[in-house]
């Protein structure tokens, strides 16, 4: 460097002790429709990240199904709520695209709704 000048050294941050992370999908929405919750939990141990790579997570990533509902579980590592959401949507746009849509229900919970479509039979007519 020129004029004899040092830049400051960036210090690394140090990891906190981050515990173990839950959220639940509950899909007991999609029993008429045959939702099957092992498959989903496959799907998601199958895609799920972490530092942008899908090798060694399944000693971090935990996916359990619970009666209607399919936990994702860490330990050691922390993710979004959204990458759950995320996670689903992609799931659900295979075989369910425009069945089904997710909402959150809670803090560390989303729960899928089924599309409700109104049918205005008046609407479309107009007699005079």
């Amino acid at each position: 460097m020129l004029g004899g000048e040092m830049r400051p050294r960036i210090k690394k941050c140090v990891k906190k002790d981050q515990g173990n992370i839950r959220f639940a999908v509950d899909c007991s929405a999609g029993k008429d429709l045959e939702l099957n919750l092992n498959e989903f939990a496959d799907y998601v141990r199958t895609h799920f990240k972490i530092n942008n790579r899908k090798h060694g997570v399944a000693e971090k990533v935990a996916c359990s199904v619970e009666g209607d509902s399919l936990v994702i579980q860490t330990t050691g590592y922390e993710f979004a709520k959204r990458y759950v959401k995320y996670l689903t949507k992609r799931f659900l746009y295979q075989d369910y695209q425009g069945v089904f849509r997710i909402l959150s229900s809670g803090k560390e919970t989303y729960t899928l709704k089924p599309y409700t479509i109104e049918d205005d039979d008046d609407a479309g007519t107009d007699d005079e």
